[in-house]
């Protein structure tokens, strides 16, 4: 997969790249990246999205999953 697919995955481009879609996107996003690197990728108007329960529910490790939670209850704010 090209850098610039998952870009256009991310801008809203494409709705799926092969298997990806945006919300498997997202969960790669979160579970390999450190979040000031997250925050340098992703537009401020998607964090809400990023950080959906349809996303973090497929976190399985309980402490990555908490930090998460907490960052969306400080954006939200």
């Amino acid at each position: 997969m090209e850098p610039n697919q998952l870009h256009g995955l991310l801008k809203g481009d494409f709705k799926r790249i092969g298997h990806i879609d945006i919300d498997n996107l997202y969960y790669r996003i979160l579970t390999t990246l450190d979040w000031y690197t997250i925050l340098s990728i992703v537009p401020a108007d998607q964090l809400e999205d990023l950080l959906s329960d349809a996303v973090l529910n497929r976190i399985r490790f309980s402490d990555l999953k908490e930090k998460f939670l907490y960052a969306r209850q400080i954006i939200l704010q």
